[in-house]
């Protein structure tokens, strides 16, 4: 297959530890290249230099054999795209005036719109890769998932050279995933050389052509992917040569104990929680997942409900004080720290929650006139998106609580560090604590937890 776009002993500084040395990569039309590695192992620094986020320091790209200088201008023109530089669009739009915004077709010689035209041949696209959407539908009512079809159908209409994919199916439900694979398969039919990073083992074997290790900011290895399974994914991800895919759950140990708790939905029991367990709730983006996480942990939540040891929980403090660690996200951190040293004056919940809600407001005022006048805070340490998501995780798993609610704990972390989350969630319901795992991934619900609750659109 001919070589759409070359890297030769390309260079990047990342921060003052850490570089990207002498990478060698070549993209060839028609086939995925999967890029694997532990966290912080510079597979999105290399996915950046690719688009031209972070133009290289020192080296050569080739584009068609012919040198050029990559930054993300001349990677746009030269048809390399990331899904997520279709930016987030117009939500009172439909999907299929948001991908010709800008390429309209035309009438001939007229100025006036051919809209049947550009919805018939986005509706077409859509079909093709099974994606069960109409190009009429607005933005605005897509969920997440619906969103990701609805960029790569864009890809699909656009002259794309080089599709660069960052785990592109994160939130996706099996059926929308097996939709969203078809249409980058079909990419590749066409010519387009697609750059992936995933943590999916499934996503890697069934896309990929070829798979490149990286570690410490170098491509050390890169094999055809008939060489490769998942056990040979997860050893050279995690270095262990002993280590079997299905041993990366850990359910050993656990005594499930007596019921502690229930999460409600319409007033009626959907889950109920023991000591010992470990429980999971999972269903595709839009299901109600991150709503079942922040009632379990006393967010009020339209339809949902928690109880626990036979009190309800009405607020973020009361949920403290029953002994619930909530791991949500790292935007979050902050808001959940107020609450529990709210949560240790002796005041009323109902009214700390809403001094809680004021101290928010106010904050979230100084941030905005912070950022508007460069004053924000800076990040001055380099850190992966899959570190940051360990450590957070880790916090919450460390903080001494009776229920521990975990939401998307291993979304973007590597194999290696995934498999000490799982084994700190084993112990956490072998010491005795009920642990409440809310994932996108029915993989990693099914290898962890005791009993399993699916979610399809709320229900």
């Amino acid at each position: 297959m001919p070589c759409v776009l070359e890297l030769r002993n390309a260079c990047r500084r990342i921060n003052s530890e850490f570089y990207l040395k002498d990478i060698n990569l070549r993209l060839e039309a028609g086939r995925a290249t999967a890029l694997i590695g532990r966290n912080a192992s510079g597979k999105t620094s290399l996915l950046r230099m690719v688009y031209g986020v972070s133009p290289m320091d020192r080296g050569e790209a080739l584009f068609d054999g012919e040198p050029v200088k990559l930054d993300a201008a001349t990677a746009r023109k030269l048809g390399i795209l990331t899904l997520e530089q279709n930016g987030k669009g117009f939500p009172g739009m439909n999907i299929y005036q948001n991908i010709y915004f800008g390429r309209e077709i035309f009438y001939p010689h007229t100025p006036i719109m051919n809209d049947k035209a550009m919805r018939t041949a986005c509706q077409q696209v859509l079909d093709r890769m099974g994606a069960g959407l109409s190009a009429k539908t607005r933005l605005k009512d897509l969920t997440e998932a619906q969103t990701q079809l609805a960029r790569l159908a864009a890809a699909f209409l656009s002259e794309v050279r080089v599709l660069v994919l960052d785990e592109p199916t994160t939130r996706l439900s099996p059926l929308e995933r097996s939709a969203f694979c078809r249409g980058v398969q079909e990419l590749k039919r066409r010519g387009t050389a697609v750059l992936l990073v995933s943590h999916d083992m499934d996503e890697i074997l069934g896309l990929a052509d070829e798979i490149a290790v990286m570690e410490r900011g170098r491509l050390v290895e890169t094999v055809p992917v008939e060489q490769a399974d998942s056990d040979w994914l997860v050893q050279r991800i995690t270095g262990r040569q002993d280590l079997r895919a299905e041993e990366l759950y850990s359910r050993e140990g656990r005594v499930p104990g007596e019921e502690r708790g229930q999460l409600c939905r319409g007033g009626k029991p959907a889950l109920s929680l023991r000591a010992g367990e470990v429980c999971a709730i999972t269903g595709a983006a839009g299901c109600g997942l991150e709503e079942a996480a922040l009632a379990a942990a006393g967010f009020a939540q339209e339809g949902w409900s928690m109880r626990w040891r036979e009190a309800a929980l009405e607020n973020p403090i009361d949920g403290i004080r029953a002994g619930v660690s909530l791991s949500y996200t790292a935007a979050w951190e902050e808001k959940l720290r107020r609450y529990q040293k709210l949560a240790q004056s002796g005041q009323s919940s109902a009214a700390l929650s809403r001094k809680a809600g004021t101290q928010e407001v106010l904050e979230m005022t100084g941030q905005c006139f912070a950022q508007m006048v460069g004053a924000g805070k800076k990040q001055t340490e380099y850190y992966t998106g899959g570190n940051l998501q360990r450590e957070l995780v880790t916090r919450a798993m460390e903080t001494p609580a009776e229920l521990y609610v975990l939401y998307s704990p291993t979304v973007g972390v590597d194999w290696e560090s995934r498999s000490q989350l799982y084994w700190q969630m084993n112990q956490l319901a072998c010491q005795g604590a009920a642990v409440l795992l809310c994932t996108y991934n029915p993989a990693e619900a099914a290898g962890m937890a005791d009993r399993v609750l699916v979610l399809h659109q709320g229900e």
